[in-house]
């Protein structure tokens, strides 16, 4: 998800939402007005020190660059994963890099 939202924002295709907003009615209504774009906000009131990502899977052109597949091809992409899910694996636990 990160590299994802590096390249998002490299290509300039990620909006910063730096004010605070409250998880409970702002994030989903600035969402909503910007009908599916991929947004990270930064400043969340109630936990400070994290943050929430929204859009990323706002429409088939974002969905189909997040799962590395032509969007032409992202219908036979999905069901193909779906008919043939390949076997997860557990990590052990991942360090923490910071956004």
């Amino acid at each position: 998800m990160r590299d994802f939202l590096d390249q998002l924002d490299k290509a300039g295709d990620l909006a910063h939402v730096r004010r605070e907003v409250s998880t409970k009615h702002e994030v989903a209504a600035v969402a909503g007005k910007l009908d599916g774009r991929p947004l990270l906000f930064e400043n969340i009131r109630e936990t400070k020190g994290y943050r929430v990502v929204a859009g990323v899977c706002g429409d088939r052109t974002t969905l189909a660059r997040a799962i590395g597949v032509d969007r032409r091809k992202l219908f036979e992409k999905i069901i193909g994963s779906i008919e043939r899910p390949k076997p997860f694996r557990v990590v052990g636990r991942l360090p923490a890099r910071k956004w």
